[in-house]
């Protein structure tokens, strides 16, 4: 008789961090972002985007365990939603698998380029950050005949 498989044993379950708890049941995903705006925190899960009234400082305290960093004074990434960095003239943002784009500050740039991620620069620029095509309002936008009416006297 054949002795029976060793069963692996399993550790105990992941504690879900303790931000989830304040959502919604429906919006208790796996979290994304965090974002902050005045008073109110926005946690973008998997689910949804819940406000909390609380501090930000406060809200990263809560996240546990997600593996993540911060980007902004005013935004927070799970690095498991991260799809790539994209650069313009002198700004850079995260691109997130949900399809955002958050803003990353100069102060956090070094951290976000170690991580490693695919780097891609802005297709609507060219060399020097000039635009390659400038925006001029059309001739069917134009008034044919504009008065101006600084020159009549009130009414």
């Amino acid at each position: 008789m054949a002795a029976p498989a060793a069963v692996p044993e399993r550790g105990p379950a992941p504690v879900p961090p303790r931000l989830l708890s304040r959502l919604e049941p429906e919006l208790q995903g796996e979290i994304q972002s965090l974002s902050v705006r005045d008073h109110y925190v926005a946690v973008s899960t998997t689910g949804g985007t819940g406000t909390l009234l609380m501090r930000f400082a406060d809200a990263l305290d809560e996240l546990g365990d997600v593996e993540g960093l911060r980007i902004h004074r005013s935004h927070w990434v799970a690095r498991r939603a991260v799809v790539r960095v994209e650069r313009e003239p002198g700004k850079m943002f995260l691109r997130l698998d949900d399809g955002r784009k958050l803003p990353v500050s100069r102060s956090y740039r070094d951290e976000v380029l170690a991580l490693g991620l695919e780097v891609i620069e802005s297709k609507d620029t060219a060399q020097g950050g000039v635009p390659n095509r400038t925006a001029h309002a059309s001739a069917a936008m134009r008034p044919a005949n504009t008065v101006s009416v600084q020159g009549n006297p009130p009414v």
